[in-house]
């Protein structure tokens, strides 16, 4: 449950004024144009107002920092608003933020409290646009919103500093609000019109308060409108320095860059010569684009012009009448050792003695002197300055500007009042005024630009990247400052770079061409003795070695190749498998006994269809009679006829395996062994019922005595496994399995 104070839309509050803003209420500042707008108090209601007004039939782009405290339950939030009436205007707090009973005004709401009857707010904290001091959003004066304030939180209570942007798009008459560099709410709104009555004049600021429950809340607010504060005006020929926004981050860029010594830099020096427009570009911290001007003033220096130098007798009296010929603000005359006797602030001063005579005008905080000597010599002066600055190649006139009657210059003798040059160096003059004369010199800087070169012309392949790079860094005719670009575009290219007035410049032509077209099929399949023709479509570097076009290849693998058209590479490669004729699997003939069945397998032979003489289409058959048999193998390489002889022949051979016997040493059948004849080999084993073999027999040994493990222990009474494998008289691996029974 929160608290809700009325208040008097203009309070009675205090109003502090820090420099560019008012505070009212328990808002206060703590520096750099930053300000409390509620303590972690309760039922606190404060405000801060820009003293400078905005008109909203120009656009503008404010961008603050905010906090909204640590308390996530906390309390209730604060609002931008516009308003026509001053800078001690505060509404009511609690949910109204100090916008509610404003009667003419427009607010952003941050409202980080739910306020359900009568505000209907919804759950998270959210932003709204809102008129006329009402901050329920069931109303006709919620313009638009609420919606979430944080694209990617509900809460904005988290004791972070985020960023907020409020732009003003003047002639689309767009009211736009970014949250941490995210665009959240936007709407056209006709603010001159439909709320302030036809007056663009308004005032903004911000205000907050806190109810039952509270927050620290707190603003950064920009200087003004245009962060870029007018300077005070200098005299012409000072240095002047601008300072960028605090809001920009990177990308700054000053103009005009010919009179600024670093036109990147934050902090910039520039000599003023006359009033001058300064523009800065920049992006802030969301990578938003920014431009502001301001107008920087210069005074003039009086035009002034004073007697020429005089001889005068001891004691006597001259007067001194001098010329103003421009806006002057006040004028003295000073000597260092002469004396003035009368009208030393007007043009025409009387003075005695010898000495030199100073004619000062002001124009405000500008001053311009000239003096004139009285003497019995008088000596010429030079004006010029210690140094001048040229280009290599061109030429510049030297002029001491001096009131002297004769010249005479150190590097040809030369008699005339200037001198032209074309090298730099130190160069000295005698001025003379009858016979007094006087040196002044002067360095004459020759400035030799950098060349620039950016590399020869550049072909490259469609999707590559070109990298142009410069010995300097420079302006590049893409907008770019630095001394290397990047392009995928074909164009031509060029820097420039200016060097205390000097140009240096050169180009670069990029072409972007398509690769050659390689396509070698997909992978395939050849047979045994066949040739295929790779086709390239260009000369390539095969991996084989070959330099073709086309490749011709009779065995299976992998092919790639490699096409070159002088810039672009393009390659491809393909698999090659070999397929062959059926093969010949079947012997010429096979013998076996009668009772052994003979079975034919064609399985190995490659083939894909079989075709046996006994009309079978299998991979194997089982000849049951002697005779001749034929199988037709195809592929898709061919097909092969084999043909074999069967024999079933009588054999001679016997075996016999008896199915038990009673090892208990009584004499009778106490052992037990297979009976055969006419056999070649034969090897016997007996397994337990676990399977593990626990007696092995061959032709030599093939009596158990129903031990196990060479006699260790008895086989117990059972059922035992046996295999017995032989070799018959036709040379094949027969094998028997069988039982046998033991008992004790």
């Amino acid at each position: 449950m929160r608290f809700t104070l009325a208040l008097i839309v203009f309070v009675l509050f205090t109003i502090t004024t820090f420099g560019q803003f008012v505070t009212n209420g328990s808002a206060f500042a703590t520096g750099s144009n930053c300000f409390t707008l509620t303590p972690p108090v309760n039922t606190q209601l404060g405000s801060v107002w820009a003293t400078s007004t905005i008109d909203l039939t120009q656009s503008f782009d404010l961008n603050f920092t905010m906090s909204f405290g640590a308390n996530d339950g906390g309390a209730d939030g604060n609002c931008f608003i516009l308003q026509p009436t001053g800078t001690n205007v505060l509404g009511i707090g609690g949910g109204g933020m100090g916008f509610e009973g404003i009667p003419v005004g427009f607010a952003v709401e941050f409202d980080s409290y739910t306020n359900g009857s009568p505000n209907n707010d919804p759950w998270y904290d959210h932003i709204a646009f809102l008129k006329n001091g009402v901050v329920n959003h069931g109303s006709a004066n919620n313009l638009a919103g609420p919606v979430q304030a944080n694209a990617t939180n509900a809460n904005i209570e988290d004791n972070a500093s985020h960023q907020v942007r409020m732009v003003w798009n003047a002639p689309t008459m767009t009211f736009s609000c970014y949250f941490d560099c995210n665009l959240r709410l936007s709407a056209t709104i006709d603010m001159v019109n439909s709320i302030f009555l036809g007056n663009p004049i308004v005032y903004y600021g911000f205000a907050g308060s806190t109810g039952g429950l509270n927050n620290l809340q707190t603003v950064c607010l920009p200087s003004s409108v245009n962060p870029l504060v007018p300077p005070q005006p200098i005299c012409e020929g000072s240095i002047l320095t601008l300072n960028a926004p605090a809001n920009a981050a990177s990308n700054i860029q000053w103009e005009p860059a010919g009179i600024i010594d670093n036109p990147n830099a934050p902090t910039i020096n520039a000599i003023l010569t006359s009033d001058t427009t300064f523009t800065i570009s920049y992006s802030d911290l969301c990578g938003i684009p920014h431009q502001y001007s301001v107008l920087a003033t210069t005074i003039p220096y009086p035009v002034i012009s004073v007697p020429a130098d005089s001889v005068v007798c001891d004691n006597s009296v001259l007067t001194l009448n001098a010329q103003v010929s421009s806006t002057y603000t006040n004028m003295i005359w000073t000597t260092n050792t002469g004396t003035i006797t009368s009208g030393q602030t007007t043009t025409a001063p009387t003075v005695s003695g010898a000495g030199t005579y100073t004619y000062t005008a002001f124009n405000g905080i500008c001053s311009v002197s000239d003096a004139m000597v009285v003497t019995e010599l008088l000596y010429p002066i030079a004006t010029w300055s210690d140094s001048v600055y040229f280009c290599t190649g061109e030429s510049i006139v030297l002029d001491p500007l001096s009131n002297a009657t004769a010249f005479s210059w150190n590097i040809d003798g030369s008699t005339l009042p200037t001198l032209t040059i074309n090298s730099g160096g130190n160069y000295s003059v005698l001025l003379y005024n009858d016979f007094c004369a006087i040196a002044e010199s002067i360095v004459a800087n020759e400035v030799a630009p950098p060349t620039l070169y950016l590399g020869q012309d550049q072909f490259l392949c469609i999707g590559e990247t070109a990298t142009i790079n410069s010995n300097s860094t420079g302006l590049w005719n893409t907008n770019v400052i630095s001394n290397q670009i990047t392009t995928t575009s074909t164009g031509t290219y060029s820097q420039s770079l200016n060097t205390l007035g000097c140009i240096s410049a050169d180009t670069v032509n990029v072409t972007f061409q398509f690769p050659p077209i390689v396509s070698l099929g997909n992978d395939t399949t050849i047979c045994e003795g066949t040739i295929l023709n790779l086709n390239a479509g260009a000369p390539g570097t095969w991996n084989i070695g070959n330099l073709a076009t086309i490749l011709p290849v009779s065995s299976p693998g992998s092919y790639s190749v490699i096409v070159n058209d002088g810039v672009c590479t393009s390659l491809d490669s393909i698999d090659i498998f070999m397929d062959y004729a059926p093969l010949d699997v079947l012997p010429d003939s096979l013998t076996r006994c009668s009772d052994i069945r003979i079975t034919l397998n064609a399985g190995e032979n490659l083939a894909e269809t079989y075709s046996w003489s006994t009309s079978e289409t299998s991979t194997s058959i089982i000849p049951t009679v002697t005779g001749t048999y034929t199988l037709t193998s195809t592929n898709y390489c061919g097909t092969l006829t084999e043909t074999i002889e069967i024999v079933y022949e009588k054999c001679e051979f016997t075996l016999f395996v008896p199915n038990c016997f009673t090892p208990n040493n009584d004499g009778i059948n106490d052992v037990w062994f297979p009976v055969f004849d006419q056999l070649n080999e034969i090897e016997i084993t007996v397994f337990d019922r676990w399977g593990e073999p626990i007696f092995e027999g061959n032709k030599q040994n093939y009596f158990w005595t129903g031990n196990v493990r060479d006699g260790d222990y008895y086989a117990p009474t059972g059922a035992y496994s046996f295999k017995i494998l032989y070799k018959s008289q036709f040379g094949d691996d027969e094998i028997i399995y069988g039982h046998i029974v033991l008992s004790r």
